[in-house]
């Protein structure tokens, strides 16, 4: 709905002609010209082309949004439009306790350990649709066994399935996916409520790094000819956000927005990538951008190859040994990762196909990285300020990435998947808690384990558990 206007938006689901060509079939006796009739087309139904391309989305919230979906149709035949649910979120506040002005609600609620609120409200208010219990269709992302031609194996695939179940039992499936919805949900937004704290105000001689791989750029010409259309090239691209205060006393710690976009002719997006990444961004803040940092939080998804696994873990644990600088690792949500990185990949993949349009040449890597150059920001504004909003292309050469590094060898944490807050505390040791915390002494200060007495969220995050990482033998680094 627009701002201006009372007026619903909706999208054509067919053609202009196609609809005409209907009308024409259902209005033999009426003439009306195709001209005239597409002029008759309210403003405030869309075609087809401005309907958006959605994609990415978490598996988890749409498939109870398909539910939902399934219930609100059955709803509109049985005429009970009233026990309609305007959305997950809604379903959600159903279950819980109010949250009495609070941002969120009490973890209790969220762990479903509070005896005070629960699946009663919703299953009384779709108890006239639950009774009938008719079949309904609804759909569902799910895995199928479809055949691999190459292979002429069967391999699992998700797709979109249709289903038609009994209306009491699919609203059984319903309270169970929201009970794991709920929290969820309540981590994804937990951790980026977090993240937008630190960004806002990184402590002293800190530096946040918000950091994900960026789709590969596919290298193009323009006027190409059919036989190098199926032979291009990729390059890696890997945006990182930096935020510090600024080191000009002059600017009173105003918050600095480092852009720096690694460029890379490797493809193996791995762990040993991004460490090397990593050691390449703190040694150009130092020698280039001249600040003194003395920890890092790193902000990513948790993609096990890439951010969240035992290598990666080790590898905080060894921060200060390979980088003279500690450590944090804070993860987002499962499925709900995105980030700015996101947008400077587009950045740098516009511009490139701008510059490729206009004539220039990128067939390669290397060729990206130069021809992007002009993108860079200095360090100072046209009047000599101090330029507040910054960005650098690094290059990094595929043979200076160690892909198989034997001295990074260690056992997995049990429940990584259920963490999301590490960092190192020596070689071979990390401190973990299941969610983030950024308040003032959890960013402050160095606290052993189980003594986070004073954190303002020690309810919902706990406190710090020592993790040793076995099978590490320190003795062996080179």
């Amino acid at each position: 709905m627009k701002a201006n206007t009372e007026d619903h938006q909706f999208v054509l689901q067919k053609s202009m002609t196609e609809i005409y060509s209907d009308w024409k079939a259902e209005n033999q006796n009426t003439k009306l010209l195709k001209s005239k009739f597409l002029k008759m087309r309210p403003k405030n139904v869309k075609l087809q082309n401005q309907r958006k391309l959605i994609q990415c989305l978490c598996e988890y919230c749409e498939n109870v949004n398909l539910k939902i979906t399934a219930f609100n149709n059955f709803a509109v035949r049985k005429n009970q439009q009233h026990l309609r649910i305007r959305d997950k979120y809604e379903a959600i506040n159903m279950i819980l306790c109010e949250k009495n002005g609070e941002q969120f609600n009490k973890i209790t609620c969220i762990e479903g350990k509070c005896v005070n609120c629960g699946t009663e409200n919703l299953s009384k208010r779709m108890e006239p649709l639950i009774i009938a219990n008719e079949e309904i269709k609804w759909q569902k992302w799910d895995f199928v066994n479809v055949p691999n031609h190459k292979t002429g194996k069967e391999i699992k695939k998700r797709q979109l399935v249709t289903f038609f179940t009994p209306a009491q039992q699919l609203f059984v499936q319903l309270l169970d996916e929201l009970q794991f919805l709920l929290y969820h949900l309540f981590v994804a937004s937990w951790q980026q409520n977090q993240f937008r704290q630190l960004n806002n105000r990184p402590p002293e001689k800190t530096v946040v790094l918000t950091m994900d791989f960026a789709e590969n750029f596919s290298c193009f010409s323009q006027n190409e000819i059919q036989g190098a259309h199926w032979a291009k090239d990729s390059v890696t691209i890997h945006p990182v956000i930096a935020r510090y205060q600024c080191k000009n006393q002059e600017c009173n710690n105003s918050m600095v927005d480092d852009i720096i976009d690694i460029i890379s002719n490797d493809l193996q997006h791995d762990v040993h990538a991004v460490q090397k990444f990593t050691e390449v961004i703190i040694k150009f803040l130092r020698e280039e951008r001249g600040i003194d940092v003395e920890k890092m939080f790193i902000l990513s998804d948790g993609c096990a190859a890439q951010y969240k696994s035992k290598v990666a873990f080790l590898d905080s644990s060894m921060s200060e040994v390979d980088n003279n600088i500690k450590s944090e690792k804070a993860f987002y949500g499962s499925r709900h990762g995105k980030n700015r990185c996101d947008g400077e990949g587009g950045v740098i993949k516009s511009k490139a196909a701008r510059i490729i349009r206009n004539g220039g040449l990128i067939n390669s890597a290397k060729d990206l990285y130069q021809q992007c150059l002009c993108l860079q920001k200095e360090l100072t504004n046209p009047d000599g300020t101090c330029n507040h909003n910054r960005r650098k292309l690094i290059w990094v050469e595929r043979s200076n990435i160690r892909h198989v590094r034997p001295n990074r060898v260690c056992k997995t944490v049990k429940g990584t998947r259920s963490l999301h807050s590490v960092r190192g505390i020596g070689a071979g040791q990390i401190q973990v808690r299941k969610l983030t915390c950024f308040c003032g002494f959890c960013t402050a200060t160095e606290h052993a384990e189980g003594t986070s007495s004073t954190c303002e969220n020690e309810a919902v995050v706990g406190t710090w558990r020592s993790v040793n990482l076995n099978g590490f033998q320190h003795a062996k680094q080179e």
